[in-house]
């Protein structure tokens, strides 16, 4: 397989090429390499789960979050932190919509993963 198919397959297939994908792939052969990424089940997670292990806003539910989202939008140090403090609709520059595209990002993020 050329380094440009086997780009292209990883491509479409994959997160992006990266060597160890090339290599994994010319080790497999394309076909078989294309059936282990069509089953998830098959992959390894123990890595995965330990660098999860410490959020524990994968567990919460919606009541929690909502909580955490209010305390968020009440702090101080997020004030400063996306300019809202600057923020007026009196003043020369308007109204800054840092924090609320931060949050419409951060959940567009987390739909798309």
């Amino acid at each position: 397989m050329t380094v440009d198919r086997a780009k292209r397959t990883i491509d479409r297939a994959a997160w992006g090429w990266t060597p160890a994908l090339d290599a994994e792939l010319r080790a497999l052969g394309w076909e078989a390499w294309l059936e282990s990424q069509l089953a998830p089940e098959s992959i390894d997670d123990d890595e995965m789960a330990a660098l999860l292990e410490g959020y524990s806003t994968l567990d919460a539910s919606v009541a929690e979050l909502a909580d955490l989202l209010l305390a968020d939008a009440r702090s101080p140090a997020m004030l400063v932190y996306l300019d809202q403090w600057l923020s007026s609709s009196t003043s020369d520059e308007g109204v800054d919509v840092n924090f609320a595209r931060d949050r419409v990002d951060g959940r567009r993020r987390h739909q798309h993963r």
